[in-house]
């Protein structure tokens, strides 16, 4: 029995499109964060915990980027391992 693998190259652009947006809402809302809230002697803490907040955010969004990138080089691989197949097929 022969294993079949089927790859939808529309669906693949899709998710790598979805990953990329997500990317780019999630460094979007992120932006900067907001300003340090006054919460009087815990103002330090809390302007500690928005900076980590703001730097994780933009980590997960490159992260999605990246992402993304390797959904659309892994759909490019398969589209040129299905042109070289039909080559091959096509000259027997």
């Amino acid at each position: 029995m022969t294993d079949r693998l089927h790859v939808d190259p529309v669906s693949l652009e899709g998710i790598a499109d979805r990953l990329r947006r997500s990317g780019g809402a999630l460094r979007a809302a992120s932006g900067g964060g907001p300003g340090t809230p006054d919460a009087g002697t815990d103002t330090p803490i809390f302007e500690d915990l928005i900076t980590r907040l703001v730097q994780n955010a933009t980590a997960l969004a490159g992260g999605l980027d990246e992402a993304a990138a390797r959904v659309l080089q892994a759909n490019r691989t398969y589209a040129d391992e299905d042109l070289g197949n039909a080559r091959n097929i096509g000259s027997r």
